[in-house]
């Protein structure tokens, strides 16, 4: 055995200069706030010391992502004055967005004719048209705080969607702007729709790896650039509906997509568990947000007694939605009809939505496998 696989020993210590005492402090005390918030069950002290672990989170995110940015600019300052083609032009070279081939394998084993062609094979196997003939199913004022809540929460350094503004520029905006979406967010609830133009999606395709052959369009994965505008009345809407859902108490055993929970909390479930066995079976959904059925999501949304507003506005939500790509080669659009955008803010939740009636159906089974099923 030590002939084939002969031992090695590293004698080698990689080493972070850039790292300091007060990132390694901050990161040994980050931890035990957070266990220390979740094992506490008085509701009062368990606000304070959320708060606390949070506060120290944020403090050790900003010093760390400081650190990082002056030691990337001491690298390339320091390789740019030896070779300006070095080590800074060859990563950002790696990371620029991949070229599509211009022909591309259809399931038939024929090949497209031009980009065009290929971008429309592209958006069609990402994000797939719903078979219409297999729909059985049937198809229910703000507060100015939450409008400034939404616009505080946006996620600032995300790329902006079609109309290119950013997440900066509306919260720098937020006196002046909030009082106009107010009256705009109020008037949709009140029609119940969800603006068309904010249905709109610029597709970025990222291959999956490498190794993935770049003809084949299931080596890609699609990343949906939304209007910010747009996700800001997603928020409205879904606050409104996870108020709902918490006063019918959601399933105790789904840890994803939920506030206060994480995949922490479910791995200290089923450590802390008493039975003598525990099995973990893993499974990873193809496609899962692009491939949500919207028939059942709409059926999912009745069973809660969700309010007739709230359910208009997501069955209008998924209506008229549009996917583009464009490059120098042109502009390609495709209108959809299942899935949820991955970056928007609906989708998690309608995902939570779906996958609470599987955690449903297995506490209705009378097979024992199925006790204390997790969820994440």
């Amino acid at each position: 055995m030590d002939f084939a696989i002969p031992l090695q020993r590293g004698n080698h210590i990689v080493t972070n200069k850039s790292w300091s005492e007060e990132l390694t402090q901050l990161r040994q005390r980050t931890p035990p706030a957070r266990r220390a918030y979740q094992r506490l069950n008085v509701a009062g002290d368990r606000q304070h010391l959320l708060q606390i672990y949070r506060d120290l989170k944020a403090q050790y995110k900003q010093i760390l992502l400081d650190t990082k940015s002056k030691s990337w600019q001491r690298f390339v300052e320091r390789h740019l004055a030896v070779n300006i083609w070095g080590v800074p032009y060859k990563i950002v070279n790696k990371i620029s967005s991949p070229a599509l081939p211009s022909s591309m394998e259809r399931d038939d084993g024929t090949m497209t004719t031009d980009w065009q062609d290929s971008v429309q094979l592209l958006l069609s196997e990402l994000l797939p048209d719903d078979n219409l003939e297999q729909d059985t199913l049937q198809q229910e004022n703000f507060t100015e705080e939450e409008v400034r809540n939404a616009i505080t929460t946006l996620k600032r350094k995300k790329d902006p969607g079609p109309d290119s503004i950013p997440a900066d520029v509306i919260q720098q905006l937020n006196n002046e702007i909030t009082p106009l979406l107010l009256s705009h967010n109020n008037n949709c609830l009140r029609q119940t729709r969800f603006p068309t133009i904010w249905k709109q999606a610029d597709v970025v395709s990222i291959r999956k790896g490498d190794d993935k052959d770049p003809k084949k369009p299931k080596s890609y994965g699609p990343i949906c650039l939304l209007n910010v505008l747009g996700k800001l009345s997603e928020k409205l809407v879904c606050g409104r509906f996870e108020e709902h859902r918490e006063q019918l108490e959601k399933h105790p055993s789904q840890y994803g997509f939920r506030r206060d929970r994480s995949t922490d909390d479910a791995i200290h479930y089923a450590c802390d568990s008493d039975a003598k066995y525990v099995l973990a079976l893993l499974v990873d959904i193809s496609g899962a947000f692009d491939n949500l059925w919207w028939p059942v999501l709409f059926r999912r949304l009745k069973d809660p007694r969700c309010s007739q507003q709230l359910y208009r506005i997501f069955r209008n939500y998924c209506q008229d939605r549009n996917a583009n790509i464009s490059s120098a080669g042109g502009r390609v659009c495709k209108r959809l009809t299942k899935g949820c955008p991955q970056g928007s803010v609906c989708g998690p939740v309608m995902w939570d939505v779906m996958m609470e009636e599987l955690l449903q159906r297995l506490d209705a089974s009378e097979d024992p496998a199925a006790d204390r099923s997790l969820c994440r």
